[in-house]
């Protein structure tokens, strides 16, 4: 697994060193994400910034980790725009995730079915 992992960090690092311009946006994407607030006009100046640079940045990181509102804030969905999305602690996701097999080719869904889930503990 380490080997893989390896090879995936050679490969994107050689990408951005071939390519300045992408590079530069994904350095935008990420100042754009720190700067997305919680609301207001700001918070949509920032996220429209983080998506449009993610349009550039997709496919160069083979595998992209994040949560779930990220997800939501910095991308544009179409349909089946990734390969594999994978939930995990899928006992902590709502409603609100549904929008995930739109984006997906394929699904792949982790949770512990002895778990208990956050609605429970209030």
């Amino acid at each position: 697994m380490l080997n893989f992992l390896l090879k995936i960090l050679v490969y994107v690092l050689e990408n951005l060193n071939k390519n300045r311009s992408l590079r530069q946006h994904l350095e935008a994407w990420v100042q754009a994400v720190k700067k997305i607030g919680k609301t207001g006009k700001r918070a949509l100046k920032f996220r429209k910034i983080a998506q449009d640079e993610m349009e550039y940045c997709k496919t160069t990181v083979p595998c992209w980790i994040m949560p779930l509102y990220k997800v939501a804030e910095t991308i544009s969905p179409e349909q089946g725009i990734y390969d594999y999305v994978i939930i995990d602690e899928a006992s902590q996701v709502g409603p609100d995730a549904i929008f995930l097999l739109y984006i997906s080719k394929n699904i792949i869904i982790v949770g512990d079915d002895k778990q208990t889930s956050p609605e429970y503990l209030v």
